[in-house]
């Protein structure tokens, strides 16, 4: 891998020598950086508790090994056009459960309003057990539909 020389990357790329496996540990590598950096910047604006780092750690550990688990279904069906079909597939993935999860998460708020009033504003003021819940709900329904969109798509001809 180059982590700087993003010359001979480039011929690598023209001449279409990395393999698959090559290029999947590009985007795993991009992805551990990336969630990390995330993951990071909420402890700018919340005071650390073990809930936040229990969720923080699941999403890591969701992001890296989902990603891993999708590479491995596209590996065992024709093994082919994995980033593609990464970033392809994701895209409309992503929007059907920020969708679910914003109809969900609605409800969840106004109940609790209604319900708790005041003391419920405390409540989500910090992380907490139902933000753990959604988070970690969201990454495996996320990844398990990737996964089931790539046994679709990497069949074998």
């Amino acid at each position: 891998m180059y982590f700087w020389n993003t010359k001979k990357l480039e011929i690598e790329l023209i001449n279409q020598s990395l393999s698959q496996k090559d290029k999947f540990k590009y985007l795993l590598a991009f992805m551990i950086i990336t969630t990390f950096a995330v993951e990071s910047s909420l402890y700018l604006s919340e005071k650390p508790s073990i809930l936040m780092l229990c969720e923080s750690l699941l999403v890591f550990l969701f992001n890296v090994l989902g990603t891993i688990y999708c590479f491995k279904v596209n590996s065992q069906g024709d093994d082919i056009e994995f980033i593609e079909r990464y970033i392809c597939l994701s895209l409309p993935i992503f929007f059907r459960i920020f969708a679910y999860f914003l109809v969900v998460f609605t409800a969840y708020m106004i109940t609790g309003f209604i319900i708790f009033g005041d003391l419920f504003d405390s409540f989500i003021d910090q992380t907490n057990w139902v933000d753990v819940i959604f988070a970690v709900g969201s990454e495996l329904a996320f990844y398990l539909l990737l996964a089931s969109s790539f046994r679709r798509v990497a069949i074998i001809k």
